[in-house]
Order: C-alpha cells, then sequence, then structure tokens
C-alpha cells in the first residue's frame, strides 16, 4: 500500500496531505470565551473578588444577555466588578427595559457595557435627560439602538449640536431619525467621539 507522500503528486498535494484540519469556527470562539473569562477572573482576583463570585456572576450574565462579554468595550476588571454583584446586575438589566422599552437591550449593553456600571439613579437622570433632547422623534429607542453610544447625555447634546451647525435649517432629530448613519458620514468631530472602543480599547488594569 502506497503511503500518503507516495500518493501526494505535487508539493501542495504533499502540503495538503500534512496540513492539519482546519479548527472550526465555533471551536475558535469556545477558545476566545474562556480566555476572556479567565482575564476577568484574574482581574477580578487582583481587586480581592474570589474566583467563584467572578464565575457564577459571569454565568448570569450570560443568562441574561448571551455572549455580551467583550474586552474590547470594557476592561476585564470592570467585568469582574459586574460579574461580583448579581442582584444588581439583574436590576440594572430590568430598568434599562423599563427605561428603553422598544430598544435592543443586548445591542445597547454590547456596545456600551458601561451602563452596567452606572447607578440605577444615574441610568434614571441619564435617560429622562436622553428623552427630553429626542422628545420630537417619534420613535427615540430606534435612535439609540442604531447608535448606542447616544446614550451619554453630554455626547447626545453634542452630537445634536453638531448636526444643527452642519446641517442649518434642519431638525437634527429628525435626520438622526431618518439617517442613523449620518454621525459616521458627517466626519464630524462628534462622530469620532461616538466610536465604540473610543477611549476604552486597552484591557489592561
Amino acid at each position: 500500500m502506497q503511503s500518503r507522500y507516495e500518493q501526494a503528486y505535487s508539493m501542495s498535494q504533499l502540503y495538503a496531505a500534512e496540513r492539519p484540519p482546519p479548527i472550526p469556527a465555533s471551536e475558535h470562539e469556545r477558545r476566545r470565551r474562556v480566555k476572556d473569562v479567565q482575564e476577568v477572573v484574574d482581574a477580578g482576583r487582583r481587586r480581592g473578588l474570589k474566583e467563584d463570585t467572578v464565575r457564577s456572576g459571569l454565568e448570569a450574565l450570560d443568562s441574561l444577555l448571551p455572549n455580551v462579554l467583550s474586552l474590547h468595550r470594557m476592561k476585564p476588571s470592570d467585568w469582574a466588578t459586574v460579574a461580583s454583584d448579581v442582584d444588581g446586575l439583574a436590576e440594572r438589566v430590568i430598568l434599562l427595559r423599563s427605561l428603553y422599552p422598544t430598544a435592543d437591550i443586548f445591542r445597547l449593553v454590547f456596545r456600551k457595557p458601561k451602563l452596567l456600571l452606572q447607578s440605577t439613579k444615574r441610568l434614571q437622570e441619564d435617560a429622562a435627560a436622553i428623552m427630553r433632547m429626542l422628545a420630537s422623534s417619534p420613535a427615540p429607542c430606534a435612535i439609540l439602538e442604531a447608535t448606542p453610544d447616544l446614550l451619554d447625555p453630554l455626547c447626545l447634546s453634542r452630537c445634536l449640536a453638531s448636526l444643527a451647525a452642519t446641517y442649518p435649517g434642519q431638525d437634527p432629530v429628525a435626520l438622526l431619525q431618518a439617517h442613523p448613519d449620518i454621525l459616521a458620514n458627517s466626519g464630524s468631530e462628534a462622530a469620532v467621539e461616538l466610536t465604540a472602543e473610543y477611549g476604552e480599547l486597552s484591557t489592561k488594569d
């Protein structure tokens, strides 16, 4: 019987014969998640948090908002803080759903995970201010879902001012409603500040 080397008639065939099977995308994702969880656990340990507490908290987080954990959008130590308070986590998720009832809460939190670090009072005050600024919109939650970075009253006010200056005579809220990507396409300073990773790229503690 011929060996696989003898059966290879060209260098490409020989390479194919030696090449291990590709790792499925699902396995890559599983390994990434295991690595991310371990980074959060390690960061929590450095803050004096017990490993079991952090791991159980991350499991609770995943049950509430599946696959929301992203170390590109929030530092491991901050995720550890979120995971260490399961009751507070659940309370914030429920509150966000009541404050923005027609929005995809997963999308909001995935883009702005630091919402989970804010106090319930701060979340309520911010939501009230945001809804006042978007009062003329028939669907304010749709605007926020399209651009979750606007879940910051100061950022929203700056963006509305920027749009008003860039498109004089037009209602900036109506522009946001009709063109959700207008901030990214405008090239304005406000649009730069809306980059999801802005100021949060580092995962070091």
